[in-house]
């Protein structure tokens, strides 16, 4: 009997053990799935929305400046003479041309014919400044140790259709301080000109590890730009392509501005 007793006990023990010690790790296991599901949720529902220039999303981007607009004036060509007496000189990726037609939307319009017409005519306000300008493909094999006093890749973003929230324009550069440099003049200029919100909740892979930055000389300034999104924004990349095309025409001349 004694020693029926000593198992009884030592089984009501146990059980206690398992109430006392059980309760904090239900407990705990509770916090950690909720927890799970709030990131979930965060993660899901913060990439729909938008976040407006000079926001907490942007802090280390300078604050936009309407002053830059100046650099695009008449009184300013003369200036973008290289310190060499060169003319600068400056590499403009025509997103998806000579590859494929990136975004399509319901339309038929792609995004390589939106990113064509803003690229081209990016190009052309370049040289109007004396600036020697290539177009380049998006795999174009110039940009093998392709050098230049800046590079930029221009990209419209998706036709598809996710509600008001999907307006806005992106950036992406190299972890250069050139480049970082770029990205920031790019960032006030486009800004600036176009009015346009930093998405940057939807910035991607594609952009932060864009296969160009891979492929160019190391000290070539480079970014990659989403000039909008090709549904709430089609009305801007095309009837306006103006617009964008003087953004990163004055992105480039801040740039090129702080170089002399």
């Amino acid at each position: 009997m004694a020693s029926s007793s000593y198992r009884d006990t030592d089984q009501e023990g146990s059980r206690s053990e398992r109430i006392v010690f059980g309760q904090p790790l239900l407990a705990i296991a509770f916090i950690a799935v909720a927890a799970f599901g709030m990131l979930m949720a965060y993660f899901f529902f913060g990439r729909m929305t938008q976040t407006p220039v000079n926001s907490y999303a942007v802090v280390a981007l300078a604050e936009p400046d309407t002053n830059i607009l100046e650099l695009g004036s008449a009184g300013f060509r003369e200036r973008w003479i290289a310190s060499d007496g060169e003319p600068f000189h400056v590499g403009i990726i025509s997103g998806h041309q000579g590859s494929d037609a990136g975004a399509v939307c319901d339309n038929g319009l792609t995004e390589a014919d939106v990113n064509r017409n803003i690229a081209n005519k990016v190009a052309e306000r370049l040289q109007e400044d004396s600036i020697v300008v290539d177009i380049l493909d998006e795999f174009d094999p110039r940009l093998d140790n392709y050098a230049a006093d800046v590079l930029v890749s221009i990209h419209a973003d998706s036709c598809r259709d996710y509600g008001d929230s999907l307006t806005g324009f992106k950036l992406a550069a190299p972890d250069t301080r050139a480049s970082l440099g770029l990205k920031n003049c790019m960032y006030q200029a486009y800004a600036t000109t176009t009015q346009l919100f930093y998405h940057v909740n939807t910035i991607t892979e594609h952009m932060t590890d864009y296969h160009v930055f891979r492929k160019i000389a190391p000290d070539t300034p480079a970014v990659i730009i989403e000039t909008g999104f090709m549904n709430r924004d089609m009305a801007l990349l095309t009837d306006q392509s103006d617009v964008p095309a003087e953004g990163i025409e004055i992105g480039i001349l801040c740039y090129l501005e702080q170089q002399q």
